[in-house]
């Protein structure tokens, strides 16, 4: 008896010791989520995109090398998926600051990559809003930036 119990727990040690070493999950908290060391690059971005935690990917993208085409894909990723939850994110009191954050973040996409049709729309979209608002425009800086990429605010 001694013996089978003994057997038990070695074997529920062992299972334990492999689980723990390879099926490692995200934990979320609100905003945050911790990330497995063993994650590839894509897997840790999706994860923050999916916690909504754009900050943490792109200042763990810049920690990367910059210049490695997939790591330029993962800013593009990045910075696209920022600009969209900027502009479903709805609070009436803080609508222009999303709107020019949303506007600097599809910059930036299309500063990696000039032909991001998605970059364009949105942005397209945004300027055709304040089009119909006389007395609104985006800020000074965003509107210098989106003319130097062809804009025409």
């Amino acid at each position: 008896m001694k013996s089978l119990l003994l057997a038990i727990f070695s074997l529920v040690l062992f299972v334990t010791a492999c689980s723990s070493e390879t099926d490692q999950k995200p934990t979320t908290t609100g905003n945050s989520v911790t990330i497995p060391d063993n994650s590839s690059a894509t897997e840790r971005i999706d994860l923050w995109i999916e916690a909504n935690d754009y900050e943490s990917a792109l200042a763990w993208l810049e920690q990367q090398d910059t210049q490695d085409p997939a790591i330029q894909l993962l800013f593009e990723k990045t910075w696209l998926n920022y600009g969209l939850h900027n502009m479903i994110t709805f609070d009436a009191q803080n609508m222009r600051t999303q709107m020019n954050n949303a506007l600097r973040c599809f910059a930036e996409v299309l500063e990696i990559n000039p032909q991001n049709q998605v970059a364009r729309e949105q942005i397209s979209q945004i300027l055709g809003v304040y089009r119909t608002m006389p007395d609104r425009s985006p800020e000074p800086d965003v509107l210098e930036r989106l003319a130097a990429l062809g804009f025409n605010p």
